[in-house]
């Protein structure tokens, strides 16, 4: 789940519409605060693309050559972090991802309107 920060509250509800039609949920924290999740499952196809592009699917820094080599879908840092849970951040890090997409939409049709991610 992520959070999006608006600077202006009278959109808030046509931003929650936009997000709740691209298949996520919302629930609004503030009068400016969405926490914002995805309704589906990871993409298994979009996934592939991600690692075959040597990506960390949990933070998109590049895979070190030897470790993507091996078949990690994790970078050296990621693999060594003992405090996360590997399947909680998948889908943590593919949730912030696909926000992120949305979100450029967003702010290409309302361009007046600015929302930042801050989680």
């Amino acid at each position: 789940m992520v959070r999006l920060r608006l600077k202006d509250p009278a959109v808030t509800s046509e931003l929650e519409a936009y997000l709740r039609r691209c298949e996520c949920f919302v629930n609004q924290v503030g009068p400016r605060l969405l926490a914002v999740g995805i309704v589906h499952d990871v993409d298994a196809g979009a996934a592939v693309r991600h690692l075959r592009a040597g990506r960390c699917v949990r933070c998109e820094a590049p895979i070190e050559e030897l470790v993507f080599r091996l078949g990690s879908p994790l970078c050296l840092d990621c693999r060594a972090d003992p405090h996360r849970d590997e399947n909680t951040s998948v889908r943590d890090a593919w949730t912030r991802m696909e926000v992120e997409a949305y979100l450029q939409v967003w702010r290409a049709l309302h361009p007046d309107s600015a929302v930042e991610l801050v989680a």
